[in-house]
């Protein structure tokens, strides 16, 4: 891939991390992570190859800042340095069941 096709375009602009819906990043995160026999986490990848399949190549600077923001705002568990990454959703109660946002304590 060149570097012009690894740069994608949302409305004439270069899609940044508002572009990648948090519920559909979760979602990812929830759907790959059940899927795994050895516990409730999921990796960097098969995350990525979700988000991708809707809103089209994600280049991984992006990827991961998404990852680092959802993190910071306890909506997400893991490490988006851009190893494997091990993502889960996080069990206790920092995030609101009914917001998007982490729950005030």
């Amino acid at each position: 891939m060149s570097a012009n096709e690894s740069i994608q375009l949302i409305h004439g602009r270069r899609m940044q991390c508002k572009d990648i819906p948090d519920e559909l990043y979760l979602g990812a995160v929830r759907d790959t992570a059940a899927k795994n026999i050895w516990g409730n986490t999921t990796n960097r990848q098969m995350v990525k190859e979700v988000v991708e399949a809707v809103v089209g190549h994600v280049p991984d600077n992006l990827f991961d800042a998404k990852s680092r923001r959802l993190i910071q705002r306890g909506m997400l568990d893991g490490c988006a340095c851009g190893c494997r990454g091990d993502f889960s959703i996080p069990t206790d109660d920092r995030v609101a069941p009914d917001r998007e946002s982490p729950a005030v304590v």
